[in-house]
């Protein structure tokens, strides 16, 4: 006799989001409707109907960004389709509203030694590589444009618009970063009241301003300072030493600088030595120079 299966799925949502609903539907049409629990409780409910062969799926946060679902006695060939509502405020982006819709776990989300996440959530542990994503914006006034700076490549990115609405598709989208996209309309400043009905009879409303503000253009330096002692060749839990990963990160750090902004890189131990006697604008060529730079650091100093 085949026995049944247990699945789990750890995603990241945006930390502004709340989560509102949570169902699960079975392939003979079975639709189940999440309710909330204290988290110590609602977890030995899951465990206990599993115990006793029953289905039963769990919603749990383990860290304000990261959730976990998990589904217990699967029948072997079967198939549930769990939907997740959640509501998050969009951030403003120059004229446009800005998307962001996380899709990878690690190694952003990596688990670490006090992080609250299992081993099993790495990139290793995902089940699979691609996803559909179907987003549909709704705008106040007529649509003008949707651009995304992560998947502005994708040959699977599809844009439809029609008046007011907009949809923007993609088919089987690599989990190796986040979705960003960035939706414009003709007046992204006009504010806008929204009221929503209850099951129950309630009402809720919202408005929502967005001013444009003019700021006056700030100079921006920017110093890094980095500790290149012989105590960075200590080993970390993951066996990586401490210089790998400062290397790492200074890399990630000098290509998400914001432009027409100086910079210098301070390589520090018993002395100390920067990487241009003055700050350079971050162009390409101090880019290159930059990360040619961090590449090469060694604990010797």
């Amino acid at each position: 006799e085949a026995e049944t299966l247990a699945a789990k799925y750890y995603f990241p949502l945006d930390e502004a989001a709340s989560v509102c609903a949570f169902q699960a539907e079975y392939e003979d049409g079975t639709v189940v409707d999440g309710i909330v629990r204290e988290k110590g409780a609602a977890k030995r409910e899951y465990l206990s109907a599993v115990k006793q062969g029953k289905s039963a799926q769990l919603l749990e946060s383990l860290r304000p960004d990261i959730f976990l679902v998990s589904v217990g006695n699967i029948e072997p060939g079967a198939s549930i389709k769990i939907k997740l509502t959640y509501v998050a405020p969009l951030k403003n982006e120059g004229k446009a509203a800005r998307f962001l819709l996380p899709t990878h776990v690690a190694l952003r989300y990596s688990p670490t030694p006090g992080s609250g996440l299992p081993a099993e959530c790495s990139s290793r542990a995902l089940p699979f590589t691609g996803m559909n994503i179907s987003v549909k914006f709704f705008t106040k006034s007529q649509f003008t444009n949707i651009t995304s700076p992560t998947h502005g490549m994708n040959p699977s990115l599809s844009i439809k618009s029609a008046d007011k609405v907009c949809e923007a598709t993609l088919q089987d989208m690599a989990l190796d970063r986040d979705l960003v996209l960035l939706c414009q309309e003709e007046n992204p400043h006009q504010p806008e009241a929204c009221i929503e009905l209850s099951t129950d009879g309630t009402m809720a409303g919202v408005v929502t301003f967005r001013p444009e503000i003019e700021f006056r253009e700030v100079k921006r330096e920017i110093i890094f300072l980095v500790d290149r002692s012989g105590s960075m060749n200590d080993k970390t839990w993951t066996g990586r030493t401490n210089m790998e990963n400062a290397r790492e990160a200074l890399l990630l750090f000098l290509r998400s600088l914001p432009p027409h902004c100086s910079f210098n890189i301070v390589g520090f131990g018993s002395s100390f030595t920067p990487l241009f006697p003055v700050s350079r604008p971050y162009d390409d060529e101090s880019l290159q120079e930059a990360v040619s730079y961090a590449a090469s650091m060694q604990p010797d100093m």
